[in-house]
């Protein structure tokens, strides 16, 4: 499968047409557009009359976690002052399909740890892991399992008192959106209740999001995703809510092939990777019930960001943000926003063009995107990169919901 891995202020606009719970629709301008500044580089230098306070040490501890009978590996990346007296801030980074947590964010968690003086933790979900690093178990594939290992991943860290419970938050990454709203939505009431916030960067909420492909041929000629599997139905890939010709739509290239246009965009193929490594197919409806961030979402109890840039990471389109906003409207989560879009608008009423035009998706001069260019229909995909994702843009969206949560 091709894989799509990965503002000066914006003025504030209105559009005034009707929808979203929110009223009109707006932008609030809180993230800049130019994010170089952000990011650090080994040039940088003070002005000599200018004191900076250096930024305060970081440490990366290594440990083995408990889940059931599984153990678990993690590391927390720990500023030197964080301790039992004087507790820090806290983030779970949650990883996309099939990835260690570890190297998912080897670049970034310990600058992240810094920039933010948070405690940053990543870890390695069942069954995955490099070398000494392989977590216990089997791949879950963001099931019950996977979001039980999240919530004791939490509370471990939550125990050793060096983290602020008043102040933690979780953020996932793609497919990482079912362990996060999953473990949430379970647990919430009981062992994660100090948990205040979720961001959810460019997750899908349904089965057919999951095994979105477009058309491709592996390099060993063999697994091919030329067509759509078994099990596609309109309930099972909400088609009441968006139909599949806008959602997955065909290419612009001729053979549906990309050979010389976009290429055609597929699911529930067997060869789709998470298909391809369960055995599953998209009709055995009992497995993956529990695999679907719009199984929990409706039920969040906590505030809820989500990021979505220009262009989808995976996806050919946008619209499994607008649903993932559809499913969070039925929760009780105290405030819920896509981007910098008015907070608990759930965009409904809105076309893409209305949300284009006012600057609702993310694209920074950094990069509108953090996947490849393979859907981009227009040729203004510009890659953002992962450095540029964790440290210059989500820094600022964390700093917001840690401000919500305290309001």
């Amino acid at each position: 499968m091709i894989s799509r891995v990965f503002p000066g202020v914006l003025l504030v606009m209105s559009l005034s047409c009707a929808g979203g719970n929110g009223g009109g629709l707006s932008v609030d301008g809180s993230v800049l557009t130019d994010l170089s500044a952000d990011l650090p580089t080994s040039g940088d230098a003070a002005p000599a009359d200018e004191a900076v306070e250096p930024p305060t040490p970081v440490t990366m501890q290594q440990e083995w976690i408990a889940s059931g009978s599984l153990s678990l590996y993690a590391e927390s990346h720990v500023p030197s002052d964080c301790m039992k007296d004087n507790p820090c801030p806290a983030v779970i980074l949650v990883p996309d399909q099939l990835t260690p947590g570890i190297d998912q964010f080897s670049c970034c968690a310990g600058k992240l740890a810094e920039k933010m003086h948070s405690v940053v933790i990543t870890y390695n979900p069942p069954g995955r892991g490099v070398g000494g690093q392989v977590s216990g178990g089997e791949e879950d594939f963001g099931g019950i399992v996977a979001q039980d290992a999240l919530k004791d991943i939490a509370n471990h860290y939550r125990k050793k008192g060096i983290i602020d419970i008043e102040d933690f938050g979780i953020i996932s990454v793609g497919d990482g959106l079912a362990d996060a709203a999953g473990a949430i939505a379970r647990f919430h009431g009981t062992s994660l209740e100090f948990v205040d916030w979720l961001i959810d960067i460019e997750g899908p909420t349904n089965r057919c999001y999951i095994t979105q492909s477009p058309f491709f041929v592996p390099p060993d000629k063999q697994n091919y995703i030329n067509e759509d599997g078994p099990g596609v139905s309109t309930t099972r890939c909400d088609f009441d809510l968006n139909m599949r010709k806008v959602k997955f739509p065909a290419g612009t290239s001729a053979d549906g092939e990309g050979t010389d246009g976009t290429p055609n965009s597929y699911i529930c193929n067997k060869n789709a990777p998470v298909l391809l490594a369960s055995g599953k197919e998209c009709g055995d409806d009992n497995w993956w019930k529990e695999r679907e961030a719009k199984t929990y979402l409706p039920d969040l109890p906590v505030h809820y960001l989500r990021l979505q840039f220009l262009h989808d990471h995976r996806q050919p389109t946008r619209y499994n943000a607008r649903e993932a906003l559809h499913w969070v409207t039925q929760s009780d989560a105290p405030t819920y926003q896509i981007n910098n879009v008015s907070v608990d608008n759930n965009l409904k009423g809105y076309s893409e063009a209305d949300l284009e035009s006012i600057g609702a998706y993310l694209k920074p001069k950094a990069g509108n995107g953090f996947g490849t260019d393979v859907f981009d229909d227009n040729g203004d995909f510009s890659e953002l990169s992962l450095p540029e994702l964790y440290l210059a843009v989500l820094p600022a969206h964390i700093k917001k919901m840690r401000e919500r949560a305290n309001e």
